[in-house]
């Protein structure tokens, strides 16, 4: 079963950074303090992935889909606590999580050429319309292409995951993926496109429920079932 009680700690850090910084209509100034808070819910479903893996119950997941989730989520934390000061540094940080993500949700079965095609489409479309007025140089028009192709292989293999194996933790893991991909946009379009109304609202709460569904993904168990057989002898 999914470990919902553990997740208690997670809506609390929640709910703190959101009281402390009220991030609505305006990003927090960026500090050493709103760093740590906007951390915290992350490194929270860290510890939430590791006590689940040591328990004895059968996991849905295999060890290392479970090592590649928290790892992403160590590079996630790396890449949160300094985008803002340093936004090239703190997105490969990111880029590197994706590509864990990626390895995680693996590459088999590969599905049906149709979904890869319009993820593809999807991409191509997000990634022109984003650097369609950007003034910077070409350095992070490649680090942003770079970005853009591994989040969408990332959603795409969980997508795919999904329709393969429509499970519990198949279907939070699509969502958290999707999700992930909602929230670097609303990003995108908040820093390069003009800002619009709640903007780090919706990008904070966003990243923060595609980083649970990722983590619920790998977290899932089912009780192990003892049977008893009965051999009786022949007269």
């Amino acid at each position: 079963m999914l470990p919902i009680w553990k997740l208690l700690g997670f809506i609390l850090y929640i709910v703190l950074y959101f009281s402390i910084f009220e991030p609505y209509d305006r990003w927090p100034p960026s500090s050493l303090k709103s760093s740590f808070f906007k951390v915290l819910p992350v490194a929270h479903l860290i510890l939430t992935v590791i006590s689940t893996s040591s328990e004895e119950e059968t996991h849905t997941k295999p060890p290392a889909y479970r090592r590649f989730v928290t790892l992403g989520l160590v590079f996630s934390i790396a890449g949160s606590s300094i985008l803002w000061d340093y936004f090239r540094l703190g997105t490969v940080l990111f880029a590197v999580a994706q590509a864990l993500y990626v390895l995680a949700f693996g590459f088999r079965p590969l599905g049906s050429g149709p979904m890869a095609a319009s993820f593809g489409v999807i991409g191509t479309a997000l990634y022109v319309y984003v650097v369609t007025d950007l003034k910077e140089g070409t350095e992070l028009k490649v680090l942003l292409l770079v970005y853009t192709v591994l989040i969408l292989i990332m959603a795409w293999r969980a997508t795919a995951q999904f329709a393969r194996d429509t499970t519990v933790e198949n279907f939070c893991g699509c969502a958290g993926a999707v999700l992930f991909v909602i929230s670097d946009l609303i990003l995108a379009v908040d820093k390069w496109k003009g800002s619009f109304h709640n903007a780090p609202f919706w990008n904070m709460l966003t990243y923060f429920v595609a980083q649970l569904g990722i983590t619920l993904s790998a977290c899932n168990t089912r009780e192990t079932k003892f049977y008893s057989h009965v051999v009786k002898k022949k007269e």
